[in-house]
């Protein structure tokens, strides 16, 4: 099975948000993939992109709800900062309104690599809220 997901958003803090992710189960419950994210940067942000390997592991999982956790890591582009690598993860509910549509829910993190990409910064963790939808096929 494969998985599609979505998300978009928008803050004055961070401007808009875009995300996409793509991750086919080679294993029940495991699945590999690839996840792109942009944030246009706002008041108080870089733009920033992020493409990421990822792994989404689904250790619970009903018919209504299911969790999951998500390992991640790539490469981090700033628009007039230096580049540079992350790695983190998150944890979430994914709430279905179908057999293979739903909206997810979680938390995520992502630690800044090296050290000094991030020296300039105000922090070398990039975290907060997830919102998406995702569909299987």
């Amino acid at each position: 099975m494969s998985e599609l997901g979505i998300g978009l958003g928008y803050s004055s803090a961070i401007g808009f948000v875009g995300a996409g992710a793509f991750r086919y189960f080679v294993l029940d419950g495991v699945a590999p993939g690839l996840e792109a994210t942009y944030l246009s940067g706002g008041s108080d942000s870089l733009s920033t992109g992020l493409l990421m390997a990822a792994v989404r592991l689904v250790p619970v999982r009903t018919p209504s709800f299911a969790l999951v956790l998500t390992g991640r890591g790539g490469r981090v582009f700033f628009g007039g900062h230096e580049d540079g690598w992350g790695a983190g993860g998150g944890a979430g509910v994914l709430i279905m309104f179908s057999p293979t549509a739903g909206i997810e829910l979680g938390y995520e993190a992502l630690r800044l690599l090296p050290s000094s990409v991030c020296a300039d910064l105000s922090s070398c963790v990039m975290h907060g809220p997830v919102v998406g939808i995702r569909v299987a096929f």
